[in-house]
């Protein structure tokens, strides 16, 4: 049953985000980075914890953002990032919104984010594979 509510969880993230893609702040460096035709991309990370961790996952998930924050907004082509965590699936869940997958690869290398995943490892989080996926279509309200 874990399987299917990760697989569940997974796909409605996904298909949510979907239609965030031009939720753009106006007047940020990052409105002119929408792109006019192909849908953007978006990769997700989600990793899975004990449900006795959930109050410490949630405070260093808090505390990350000092230290993400500048270094996500540095990065060209990033059009937006969540941060959330499910209680009831006891997961975390980092998503990103992208102009292209060679602007999503920049996560791979992003100094940063590699020292909090190290962090949260030792908190005792397990880590699904990255995915990245291929925006098909969207809506904006």
């Amino acid at each position: 049953m874990g399987s299917i509510v990760r697989k569940v969880s997974i796909w409605f993230v996904a298909l949510w985000l979907s239609a965030a893609t031009a939720w753009v702040d106006a007047g940020t460096d990052t409105a002119a980075q929408v792109p006019a035709g192909p849908e953007p991309v978006v990769r997700i990370s989600q990793g899975f914890f004990a449900p006795s961790l959930l109050a410490e996952v949630r405070d260093a998930l808090q505390a990350s953002r000092a230290s993400l924050d500048p270094a996500l907004r540095a990065l060209p082509g990033l059009l937006h990032y969540y941060v959330a965590v499910d209680a009831v699936s006891s997961s975390i869940v980092n998503v990103s919104v992208w102009v292209s997958p060679e602007a999503a690869a920049q996560m791979n290398e992003l100094a940063a984010m590699r020292a909090q995943r190290d962090v949260f490892v030792k908190l005792g989080v397990d880590f699904q594979p990255v995915r990245t996926y291929t925006g098909l279509w969207s809506v904006d309200p």
